[in-house]
């Protein structure tokens, strides 16, 4: 059985926004959903609006309603792996037709669940995409079935990373320093002040101008927002994002104070939620990557390697 297996770090509005676009695809196949009952029925709750016919089986599931059920064609079903074994053994339910599943892995787990997910896997035979979303960002990969998953593709970002990702780099670090400047700054009600005039002066419709204007000229001022040209540049991975509160500014100190690189030889750098890239001079990308992949930063092992080309 031939299949790709993505690990997708979601958690939230996100992660229930994926599902959503999920269905909205309309491709051909039908959906298993595997997880424990909890996140079972705040799917079933977000899930319910979607034009499509589903399932969800809990542990307060009547077995031979369920079974009687699960004969039909449905395009969803959502279960707890337990409940879809036992359909198994009693023959009840037939997995040839599944094309896509989702693994969401519930907050509190043993690895029994990773396994019996396994169990289910071994009788999807028509399964083309596996989608694993964690519980945390902090995800043992010590399970097979975690192994052999990769990054999610760049085709399931959100809507928001996708159009963050066609923004100019040096203007995302000049934005994401302004926001980490106002939400820091020493005196928050005289901001309030320039706030209240702000609106007051200036018209609706020419405020984004006059926003637009100043951050160019923030951006003419700072000279740490030019980013150097490369000769010769190479992507490198870092997995670690916004979601740790990471800046361009810390992955540069970083780079150049653990990784040993020369400012110089740092060029684009692109920060998604979960994880960032960098551009740096192809002579020093080696080094980069014995001086920090594995490190501990910021709670956890950093994972730095050469990104995957499309």
């Amino acid at each position: 059985m031939s299949y790709s297996s993505h690990i997708i770090p979601l958690n939230g509005k996100k992660e229930l926004n994926f599902l959503l676009s999920f269905l909205a695809r309309r491709e051909k196949g039908r959906i298993l959903i595997l997880s424990d009952e909890t996140v079972l029925l705040r799917y079933k709750e977000v899930l319910q609006a979607a034009d499509i016919k589903q399932l969800y089986i809990t542990e307060q599931s009547d077995v031979l309603k369920t079974s009687r059920k699960i004969k039909r064609d449905y395009t969803l079903i959502g279960a707890q792996p337990a409940s879809i074994i036992d359909q198994i053994r009693r023959s009840q339910i037939d997995l040839s037709s599944f094309e896509r599943m989702i693994v969401r892995i519930p907050e509190i787990r043993e690895m029994s669940f990773l396994d019996d997910v396994s169990f289910v896997l071994s009788h999807l035979m028509s399964l083309k995409t596996l989608y694993i979303i964690p519980s945390s960002t902090r995800l043992s990969l010590n399970h097979p079935l975690l192994k052999s998953a990769g990054r999610a593709p760049r085709s399931i970002m959100n809507v928001k990373e996708k159009r963050m990702a066609k923004i100019p780099e040096n203007m995302l670090k000049a934005i994401d320093e302004l926001v980490r400047k106002t939400k820091t700054d020493r005196e928050p009600e005289k901001l309030e002040e320039f706030r209240k005039l702000f609106k007051k002066a200036i018209r609706l419709g020419f405020r984004g101008w006059v926003a637009a204007y100043l951050l160019k000229e923030y951006m003419s001022k700072d000279k740490s927002l030019n980013m150097p040209l490369l000769e010769e540049g190479v992507t490198l991975f870092i997995g670690i994002g916004k979601n740790r509160k990471v800046y361009p500014k810390d992955l540069i100190h970083l780079f150049i104070n653990t990784g040993k690189i020369e400012r110089n030889h740092i060029g684009e750098i692109r920060i998604l939620d979960n994880y960032a890239f960098i551009t740096i001079e192809k002579k020093s990308a080696d080094k980069a990557i014995e001086n920090l992949n594995g490190i501990n930063y910021r709670g956890r092992n950093l994972t730095v390697n050469y990104a995957k080309q499309k």
